[in-house]
Parts: structure tokens; C-alpha cells; sequence
């Protein structure tokens, strides 16, 4: 039976050492792959405030630069 990344979770440090070389070093691949996906996706949800952030600035100085038009006529 070949064990997850998930199953780990519920493995002591002690049951995992006991593993077998080769499923140790699966694991620890797929982890590597894991932490991989999950840093991408950290920095497209980073990008993505970033952009949200950037657009509402950019909608309040409009709408203040067309205040601003407005109150001088």
C-alpha cells in the first residue's frame, strides 16, 4: 500500500522514519511538487490583491480627478 502525503499527517516522526528508503524518498518528491503548486499559486493570489489594490486606487483618483473638473467650472 503505497501511503499519501496526507496520511502522513497522522504518522509519528518515529512511524515515519520506519518507512522504507523508496517511500521516503516518493514522499518526499511529491512533497516537493506540492510545495511547488502551492508557492505558484501563493504568488498568482499575491499578484491578484495586488492588481484588486491597484484598481481601486486607481478608481478613487478618478473619481476625485472628476471631482476636482467638476468643482472648478
Amino acid at each position: 500500500m503505497s501511503l499519501t502525503l496526507q496520511s502522513l499527517r497522522n504518522m509519528t516522526l518515529l512511524q515515519i522514519v520506519t518507512l522504507p528508503e523508496q517511500e521516503l524518498d516518493r514522499l518526499y518528491r511529491e512533497a516537493v511538487q506540492e510545495l511547488n503548486h502551492a508557492s505558484r499559486c501563493l504568488k498568482r493570489l499575491h499578484n491578484a490583491r495586488y492588481l484588486r489594490r491597484l484598481t481601486r486606487a486607481r478608481e478613487i483618483v478618478c473619481s476625485l480627478e472628476s471631482e476636482q473638473m467638476g468643482g472648478d467650472e
